[in-house]
């Protein structure tokens, strides 16, 4: 029952529908901690799955708090090296970026790209993942040549092993973007964009978050070039998705409407 229930969460959530999929996530947990006790993988798994959830609901304490516990439970069940830690490590690490612990993220996601070096080699997937996550942080510790070389990096791996237009190469395109925009090449950071885009609308529809998240970006960037009327728009439209998928008060909403309100009047 509590797989089925994570199945199903797992389709809301690529939705957008954050609170039923917590709903969901929340009853796996009860159901498989009472079949199985506090300490088995199929725990550690629930844990994982709900932590991410209110992560992107912006609840990152408690998200952190649920990963510290499945990072716990899976390490005990499969060693420190095993795969599944080293997704749980970075889960965490990207928590722990979000909390502002960047030092602290940067120690987990090092781990983590060297357990997904050593589980898959450095031309797959799951490696190109963590870099991403790691570029993410050195972006923030402000070594953007060295988050711009771990992404490139990544986005090479990302196309070759799934073609040029899926979703993960569209999530990919958007971190090289804001690398390329704090290093002043807006035009290189549009036309990135601008790809992050047009994926992510082929393989979610107009309005999903992943959209909304392209329309800000790519908005942000139309306003440093002085496109002022293309940003609005853009950021009309990330505003009006953020408040359907998050509602009016969530931490991505807000910083959508501060950036639309950061342009000057029409």
């Amino acid at each position: 029952m509590g797989s089925h229930l994570n199945n199903l969460a797992g389709v809301l959530r690529d939705q957008g529908d954050l609170v039923g999929a917590r709903t969901l996530l929340e009853r796996a947990l009860v159901i498989d901690d009472s079949a199985y006790g506090p300490a088995h993988p199929h725990v550690g798994t629930d844990l994982i799955n709900l932590a991410l959830v209110l992560r992107d609901l912006g609840e990152l304490r408690s998200a952190r708090s649920l990963l510290e516990r499945a990072l716990a439970i899976h390490e005990s069940a499969y060693g420190p090296d095993d795969p599944a830690v080293g997704s749980g490590l970075s889960n965490l690490g990207l928590v722990l970026r979000g909390l502002g612990d960047l030092a602290g993220a940067r120690t987990l996601l090092e781990r983590a790209l060297s357990i997904a070096d050593s589980a898959y080699g450095s031309d797959h997937p799951e490696f190109s993942r963590n870099l991403n996550n790691l570029a993410l942080v050195l972006k923030d510790l402000g070594d953007l040549g060295g988050a711009r070389t771990l992404l490139r990096r990544a986005l090479a791996i990302t196309e070759s092993a799934y073609g040029s237009d899926h979703p993960e190469v569209g999530k990919n395109l958007n971190n090289l973007a804001t690398v390329l925009q704090d290093l002043g090449d807006l035009a290189g950071a549009r036309r990135l964009l601008g790809r992050a885009l047009a994926i992510a609308e082929a393989a979610y529809g107009p309005g999903h978050p992943e959209v909304g998240e392209d329309l800000n970006n790519l908005a942000a960037v139309l306003r440093d070039l002085g496109d002022v009327a293309g940003a609005r728009l853009l950021f009309d439209r990330a505003l009006a998705i953020a408040e359907s998928a998050h509602g009016s008060d969530d931490p991505t909403t807000q910083a959508i409407r501060r950036n639309l309100g950061s342009l000057p009047p029409e």
